[in-house]
Protein backbone atom coordinates (compact mmCIF):
# COMPACT_ATOMS: atom_id res chain seq x y z
CA UNK A 1 0.00 0.00 0.00
CA UNK A 2 2.83 2.40 0.86
CA UNK A 3 4.39 1.69 -2.54
CA UNK A 4 1.11 2.50 -4.31
CA UNK A 5 0.75 5.71 -2.33
CA UNK A 6 4.26 6.72 -3.32
CA UNK A 7 3.55 6.04 -6.99
CA UNK A 8 0.31 8.04 -6.92
CA UNK A 9 2.04 10.91 -5.12
CA UNK A 10 4.79 11.05 -7.74
CA UNK A 11 2.22 10.99 -10.53
CA UNK A 12 0.28 13.83 -8.91
CA UNK A 13 3.42 15.92 -8.56
CA UNK A 14 4.33 15.30 -12.19
CA UNK A 15 0.98 16.77 -13.27
CA UNK A 16 1.43 20.06 -11.41
CA UNK A 17 2.20 22.98 -13.76
CA UNK A 18 5.74 24.34 -13.46
CA UNK A 19 7.04 27.73 -14.55
CA UNK A 20 8.52 27.65 -18.03
CA UNK A 21 12.29 27.38 -17.75
CA UNK A 22 14.27 29.99 -19.70
CA UNK A 23 17.87 30.34 -20.75
CA UNK A 24 19.99 33.19 -19.42
CA UNK A 25 19.68 35.04 -22.74
CA UNK A 26 15.89 34.86 -22.62
CA UNK A 27 15.78 36.13 -19.04
CA UNK A 28 18.10 39.02 -19.89
CA UNK A 29 15.88 39.94 -22.84
CA UNK A 30 12.87 40.24 -20.52
CA UNK A 31 14.64 42.88 -18.41
CA UNK A 32 16.16 44.64 -21.43
CA UNK A 33 12.69 45.22 -22.86
CA UNK A 34 11.79 47.19 -19.73
CA UNK A 35 15.08 48.88 -18.90
CA UNK A 36 16.70 49.30 -22.33
CA UNK A 37 20.39 48.74 -23.01
CA UNK A 38 21.50 51.63 -20.78
CA UNK A 39 19.88 50.03 -17.74
CA UNK A 40 21.51 46.69 -18.51
CA UNK A 41 24.96 48.31 -18.32
CA UNK A 42 24.65 48.23 -14.51
CA UNK A 43 24.31 44.43 -14.34
CA UNK A 44 26.91 42.87 -12.03
CA UNK A 45 25.68 39.32 -11.55
CA UNK A 46 23.21 36.76 -12.91
CA UNK A 47 22.41 33.58 -10.97
CA UNK A 48 20.14 30.59 -11.45
CA UNK A 49 19.77 27.60 -9.16
CA UNK A 50 18.86 23.97 -9.76
CA UNK A 51 19.06 24.18 -13.52
CA UNK A 52 18.30 20.92 -15.23
CA UNK A 53 19.35 22.26 -17.69
CA UNK A 54 17.60 25.61 -17.12
CA UNK A 55 16.51 26.98 -13.72
CA UNK A 56 12.90 28.01 -13.11
CA UNK A 57 14.00 31.58 -12.35
CA UNK A 58 16.99 33.87 -12.84
CA UNK A 59 18.12 36.47 -10.30
CA UNK A 60 19.96 39.59 -11.45
CA UNK A 61 21.89 42.14 -9.40
CA UNK A 62 22.38 45.69 -10.66
CA UNK A 63 24.48 48.50 -9.25
CA UNK A 64 22.13 51.11 -7.83
CA UNK A 65 23.85 53.97 -5.94
CA UNK A 66 20.43 55.34 -4.98
CA UNK A 67 19.55 52.15 -3.05
CA UNK A 68 20.63 51.95 0.58
CA UNK A 69 22.12 48.49 -0.03
CA UNK A 70 23.88 49.67 -3.18
CA UNK A 71 22.18 47.10 -5.43
CA UNK A 72 18.86 46.33 -7.03
CA UNK A 73 17.67 42.73 -7.30
CA UNK A 74 15.43 41.58 -10.15
CA UNK A 75 13.99 38.07 -10.53
CA UNK A 76 12.70 36.76 -13.86
CA UNK A 77 10.46 33.70 -14.00
CA UNK A 78 8.11 32.32 -16.63
CA UNK A 79 8.95 35.09 -19.10
CA UNK A 80 8.23 38.01 -16.78
CA UNK A 81 9.76 40.05 -13.96
CA UNK A 82 8.30 38.51 -10.82
CA UNK A 83 10.27 40.44 -8.18
CA UNK A 84 12.13 43.72 -7.99
CA UNK A 85 13.59 45.05 -4.75
CA UNK A 86 16.53 46.87 -3.17
CA UNK A 87 17.79 44.52 -0.43
CA UNK A 88 19.46 46.07 2.60
CA UNK A 89 21.46 43.06 3.75
CA UNK A 90 23.13 39.95 2.40
CA UNK A 91 24.94 41.71 -0.44
CA UNK A 92 27.89 43.33 1.32
CA UNK A 93 30.40 44.43 -1.29
CA UNK A 94 28.19 43.43 -4.21
CA UNK A 95 27.85 47.03 -5.32
CA UNK A 96 31.60 47.19 -5.89
CA UNK A 97 31.68 44.23 -8.27
CA UNK A 98 32.61 45.05 -11.89
CA UNK A 99 29.71 45.37 -14.30
CA UNK A 100 29.11 42.77 -16.98
CA UNK A 101 29.79 43.61 -20.60
CA UNK A 102 26.90 41.86 -22.31
CA UNK A 103 28.41 42.59 -25.74
CA UNK A 104 31.12 40.08 -24.81
CA UNK A 105 28.64 37.46 -23.67
CA UNK A 106 28.74 34.74 -26.33
CA UNK A 107 27.80 31.63 -24.35
CA UNK A 108 24.21 31.10 -23.22
CA UNK A 109 23.36 28.82 -20.29
CA UNK A 110 22.15 26.12 -22.68
CA UNK A 111 25.63 25.89 -24.22
CA UNK A 112 27.51 26.02 -20.92
CA UNK A 113 25.33 23.18 -19.64
CA UNK A 114 26.60 20.95 -22.45
CA UNK A 115 30.19 21.82 -21.56
CA UNK A 116 29.59 20.92 -17.91
CA UNK A 117 27.79 17.71 -18.83
CA UNK A 118 30.68 16.59 -21.03
CA UNK A 119 33.16 17.39 -18.25
CA UNK A 120 31.13 15.25 -15.85
CA UNK A 121 31.03 12.40 -18.37
CA UNK A 122 34.79 12.61 -18.80
CA UNK A 123 35.22 12.48 -15.03
CA UNK A 124 32.76 9.59 -14.73
CA UNK A 125 30.42 11.37 -12.30
CA UNK A 126 26.70 12.02 -12.50
CA UNK A 127 24.76 15.09 -11.43
CA UNK A 128 21.19 16.35 -11.51
CA UNK A 129 21.37 20.15 -11.39
CA UNK A 130 23.66 23.09 -11.98
CA UNK A 131 23.76 26.33 -10.01
CA UNK A 132 24.81 29.07 -12.46
CA UNK A 133 26.64 32.30 -11.65
CA UNK A 134 27.55 34.77 -14.39
CA UNK A 135 29.81 37.66 -13.43
CA UNK A 136 32.82 39.60 -14.67
CA UNK A 137 36.26 38.24 -13.83
CA UNK A 138 37.91 40.47 -11.22
CA UNK A 139 41.14 40.74 -13.25
CA UNK A 140 40.21 40.57 -16.92
CA UNK A 141 36.68 42.03 -16.52
CA UNK A 142 35.51 39.46 -19.07
CA UNK A 143 32.29 37.52 -18.37
CA UNK A 144 32.69 34.07 -16.82
CA UNK A 145 30.33 31.26 -15.86
CA UNK A 146 30.91 29.72 -12.43
CA UNK A 147 29.14 26.36 -12.23
CA UNK A 148 28.29 24.25 -9.20
CA UNK A 149 27.11 20.71 -9.99
CA UNK A 150 24.88 18.99 -7.41
CA UNK A 151 23.15 15.64 -7.10
CA UNK A 152 19.46 14.96 -6.49
CA UNK A 153 19.98 15.25 -2.71
CA UNK A 154 21.58 18.68 -3.07
CA UNK A 155 25.06 17.39 -2.22
CA UNK A 156 27.94 19.01 -4.13
CA UNK A 157 29.42 17.04 -7.03
CA UNK A 158 31.98 19.54 -8.27
CA UNK A 159 32.57 23.02 -9.65
CA UNK A 160 34.16 24.57 -12.71
CA UNK A 161 34.59 27.92 -14.46
CA UNK A 162 33.98 28.60 -18.15
CA UNK A 163 34.62 31.72 -20.21
CA UNK A 164 31.30 33.23 -21.28
CA UNK A 165 33.10 34.92 -24.16
CA UNK A 166 35.05 32.08 -25.77
CA UNK A 167 33.54 28.95 -24.18
CA UNK A 168 37.01 27.89 -23.01
CA UNK A 169 37.21 26.03 -19.70
CA UNK A 170 39.16 28.31 -17.36
CA UNK A 171 39.02 25.98 -14.37
CA UNK A 172 38.43 22.31 -15.02
CA UNK A 173 35.83 20.34 -13.09
CA UNK A 174 37.02 20.03 -9.50
CA UNK A 175 35.22 17.16 -7.80
CA UNK A 176 34.07 17.34 -4.22
CA UNK A 177 36.41 15.24 -2.06
CA UNK A 178 33.64 12.82 -1.03
CA UNK A 179 32.51 12.51 -4.65
CA UNK A 180 36.06 11.71 -5.77
CA UNK A 181 36.30 8.77 -3.38
CA UNK A 182 32.85 7.49 -4.36
CA UNK A 183 33.69 7.74 -8.07
CA UNK A 184 36.94 5.82 -7.64
CA UNK A 185 35.12 3.08 -5.71
CA UNK A 186 32.39 2.90 -8.34
CA UNK A 187 34.93 2.59 -11.13
CA UNK A 188 36.69 -0.29 -9.37
CA UNK A 189 33.47 -2.16 -8.63
CA UNK A 190 31.45 -1.76 -11.79
CA UNK A 191 33.61 -0.30 -14.52
CA UNK A 192 33.55 3.28 -15.71
CA UNK A 193 30.19 5.00 -14.98
CA UNK A 194 28.49 6.90 -17.78
CA UNK A 195 28.52 10.20 -15.89
CA UNK A 196 26.77 13.46 -16.67
CA UNK A 197 23.02 13.94 -16.43
CA UNK A 198 22.25 10.78 -18.42
CA UNK A 199 24.37 8.58 -16.21
CA UNK A 200 22.91 9.95 -13.00
CA UNK A 201 19.35 9.77 -14.35
CA UNK A 202 19.84 6.14 -15.31
CA UNK A 203 21.27 5.36 -11.87
CA UNK A 204 18.35 7.07 -10.12
CA UNK A 205 15.83 5.27 -12.34
CA UNK A 206 17.43 1.91 -11.55
CA UNK A 207 17.50 2.63 -7.80
CA UNK A 208 13.85 3.67 -7.84
CA UNK A 209 12.84 0.62 -9.87
CA UNK A 210 14.66 -1.68 -7.48
CA UNK A 211 13.03 -0.03 -4.46
CA UNK A 212 9.55 -0.30 -5.96
CA UNK A 213 10.17 -3.91 -6.99
CA UNK A 214 11.53 -4.86 -3.57
CA UNK A 215 8.61 -3.12 -1.87
CA UNK A 216 6.05 -4.90 -4.03
CA UNK A 217 7.70 -8.30 -3.57
CA UNK A 218 7.91 -7.72 0.18
CA UNK A 219 4.13 -7.20 0.32
CA UNK A 220 3.55 -10.41 -1.66
CA UNK A 221 6.00 -12.26 0.56
CA UNK A 222 4.23 -11.05 3.71
CA UNK A 223 0.91 -12.40 2.43
CA UNK A 224 2.53 -15.69 1.44
CA UNK A 225 4.13 -16.08 4.87
CA UNK A 226 0.85 -15.29 6.64
CA UNK A 227 -1.06 -17.85 4.56
CA UNK A 228 1.51 -20.65 4.39
CA UNK A 229 3.85 -20.03 7.29
CA UNK A 230 6.90 -19.73 5.06
CA UNK A 231 8.38 -17.19 2.65
CA UNK A 232 9.84 -17.85 -0.77
CA UNK A 233 9.03 -14.48 -2.41
CA UNK A 234 10.65 -11.11 -1.80
CA UNK A 235 12.91 -9.81 0.97
CA UNK A 236 12.04 -10.40 4.58
CA UNK A 237 10.70 -7.71 6.92
CA UNK A 238 7.76 -5.28 6.89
Amino acid sequence: MNVLRLIFALLALSLLPLPAAQTAYQALSVVREKWSDSGMQKLIELTGQRGGPEPQSWKMLFNDPAARGGVREVVVSNGAITSERTPLSGFSGAGSLPTLSLSQLNLDSSKVFLIANQAARNAGVGFHWIDYTLRADAETRLPIWILQLTDYMGAPVGSMTVSAQSGKTLRSLQLDSNRTRATQSSSRNSGEPIGGVIGEAEALTQRTANQVKDGSLRVVGNVQEWLTGRRTIGPEGN
